[in-house]
């Protein structure tokens, strides 16, 4: 990831998303259905070992942990500021400053690893992508979610960015993603795909995805 980029995402506050809930009913909606959406995945999977690439400032991490309380959680991300407020915020997770492209961990560590509306935010989505599959066990899920770059998510992107709270996050989006060429990349990168959902009016695309290892 480029130092501008990096610095782009360390100017979001650590607290964004905390405050955000509390105080915009728009993310409040969009961000509950999505983890209504990952939650239903993340209950029938049971993972035991959970990687969360994009943690941000933890507060959906956190939403990981209340729906796998035994499970071992780790978060990660590129903003020192938020990684800092997700340590004092939530003891019960570990959270690491990391690039997703170089992964601090051994191979086949986790069960599961997500990545949610992350992968829009890196300067080469492919190299994440191996990175996951890396640190993946042989058949270890990966759950990724990305905005689908159609009409509607495209006009909203625009307003909230100029006009509203997301300014903060103008600069941050620099990969454009839908059905076709998201699947390309996660076959490419060694897995298959298991289930995937578009919802939110087509603007969210949430894929289920299987580690595949070389034989």
């Amino acid at each position: 990831m480029s130092v501008e980029l990096d610095r782009c995402h360390e100017e979001v506050p650590g607290d964004y998303y905390n405050r955000a809930l509390e105080e915009n009913f728009g993310q409040r909606f969009w961000h509950q259905r999505r983890f209504l959406e990952a939650g239903i995945l993340l209950d029938q999977l049971k993972a035991e070992n959970i990687l969360d690439l994009g943690c941000h400032g933890g507060r959906f991490t956190n939403e990981i942990l209340l729906r796998s309380p035994k499970a071992s959680i780790t978060g990660v991300d590129v903003s020192s500021p938020a990684i800092k407020f997700a340590q004092s915020k939530y003891p019960k997770i570990k959270f690491l400053v990391s690039h997703a492209q170089h992964l601090p961990f051994s191979s086949n560590y986790f069960d599961l690893v997500t990545c949610f509306e992350m992968l829009e935010h890196v300067d080469d989505p492919e190299v994440v992508l191996l990175e996951a599959h890396r640190v993946l066990k042989t058949d270890g899920n990966f759950l990724v979610m990305v905005p689908v770059e159609e009409f509607l998510f495209r006009f909203i992107w625009f307003v909230w960015t100029k006009f509203g709270p997301g300014r903060v996050w103008r600069h941050v989006h620099v990969q454009k993603f839908n059905q076709k060429n998201l699947r390309v990349l996660l076959e490419r990168s060694g897995f298959n795909l298991v289930k995937e959902k578009k919802f939110l009016f087509g603007m969210l695309l949430l894929i289920q995805a299987r580690c595949r290892k070389a034989t």
